[in-house]
């Protein structure tokens, strides 16, 4: 009996390891991720939050909206309007259901004037080098959403 106590309690530190530790690679991730969006390394952006997409399902609500908005804006930055528009809208819709999963002012502010382009068609698109007037790219990596700079 004593065997099998220790063979559980072996098993259960086990997969706390692995979960701790799919936390700590989620969130790696997703600070490479929008580290390479803010060095306007777009395609390294993608890169990375390709491979998040697989994890959506693992995350909080305030980091699937953070992926959504990073996925959304880094589609918009290398001129792919479509998946722009349907990761922007995504965001929207998340921080409408539930205000605490909300962005900071500036994502937001930036969102709703990307989606405003978007929605707007082709004219509106965004130009061919994906910029934006007010989004600074020096954006505190340390803030998490529904904090503001």
């Amino acid at each position: 009996m004593c065997a099998l106590k220790r063979f559980a309690l072996c098993l259960s530190m086990l997969v706390s390891v692995f979960v701790v530790g799919g936390c700590r690679t989620l969130q790696n991730e997703m600070v490479s991720a929008e580290t390479a969006y803010q060095q306007a390394m777009y395609d390294d952006a993608l890169v990375w939050l390709a491979h998040l997409d697989d994890q959506v399902e693992h995350m909080t609500a305030r980091e699937r909206v953070r992926f959504l908005y990073l996925r959304g804006m880094t589609a918009y930055r290398v001129t792919n309007t479509h998946d722009a528009l349907y990761y922007l809208s995504l965001v929207r819709e998340e921080v409408a259901l539930d205000p605490g999963r909300s962005l900071p002012d500036t994502w937001q502010r930036t969102m709703e004037h990307t989606l405003s382009q978007l929605e707007s068609g082709p004219s509106g698109a965004g130009s061919s080098s994906g910029e934006l007037v007010g989004e600074p790219l020096g954006e505190s990596l340390g803030e998490s959403p529904g904090e503001s700079s």
